[in-house]
């Protein structure tokens, strides 16, 4: 048994797994399923944090086999403190963090943990912008307050690979900040100032790109990892629709 450091929480530690935060009722619905879904394309061991206790939580549980929950006793709007200083409750040596609202839908999620074998981070690369993007607004306000702006690197929040190197826990440490610093509630324009700062303090940063197929956030057959998109329910209404896939609510 091991104790994960500054939560109280012990299980025994694997080697490689994959985190999900899941807060809130509309989420632990959403949740039941892709979670339930990825158990399908793995073995790596999966946990999930939540605020929902077991009596509250969806019946699509039922599908998931072979799930680790981790109750936290924190409100919904917590769910980004949790995703932000996640070294502290993963319960894995190298851990793949996935939002709830996306899901492995192919085999192939372990090269990804390939990559972070040498790396203290895995992220996924959304763009570079410059000068000449037209940069939204809540990223404007958010890169004020944080004091950096374009050009820069942005990446997808809801893919994030770590290993518990001093690094990787000072990299959430400063992502946690950053986040709070920017007074918005999205965690990307926060993680983008977080990534370029931690590569000049000697972290070291493995990517993904498109090309891999190990993530996609627009619909993609051939992505290992399928993130919502657009309306949630519509998405996945059609999503487990072409692949037949029945479930009990």
């Amino acid at each position: 048994m091991s104790c994960i450091l500054d939560t109280g929480y012990c299980a025994v530690v694997a080697e490689r797994g994959i985190v999900f935060v899941v807060f809130g009722e509309r989420f632990d619905r959403i949740a039941s399923r892709t979670v339930s879904y990825t158990r399908e394309h793995t073995d790596l061991p999966i946990t999930v944090l939540t605020n929902i206790d077991t009596n509250n939580r969806s019946r699509d549980w039922q599908w998931a086999k072979g799930i680790e929950f981790v109750y936290i006793s924190e409100p919904d709007g917590r769910n980004r403190f949790i995703k932000t200083a996640l070294p502290s409750y993963s319960p894995y040596e190298s851990t793949l963090y996935l939002d709830c609202d996306a899901t492995v839908q192919r085999s192939g999620i372990e090269r990804a943990f390939d990559l972070l074998d040498s790396a203290d981070l895995l992220l996924r690369v959304y763009g570079d912008w410059d000068e000449n993007t037209r940069v939204p607004g809540y990223y404007l306000r958010a890169w004020q307050a944080l004091g950096v702006g374009v050009p820069i690197r942005i990446y997808y929040g809801a893919f994030v690979g770590f290993r518990k190197t001093d690094a990787a826990r000072d990299f959430f440490r400063l992502w946690q900040a950053n986040w709070i610093a920017s007074a918005i509630p999205r965690e990307m324009p926060a993680l983008a100032a977080t990534a370029a700062t931690a590569r000049e303090r000697g972290a070291v940063i493995a990517e993904v790109r498109t090309a891999a197929n190990l993530f996609s956030w627009k619909p993609d057959r051939l992505a290992v990892v399928q993130h919502e998109y657009g309306d949630s329910r519509r998405f996945w209404e059609i999503f487990w629709l072409l692949r037949g896939v029945k479930w009990s609510t």
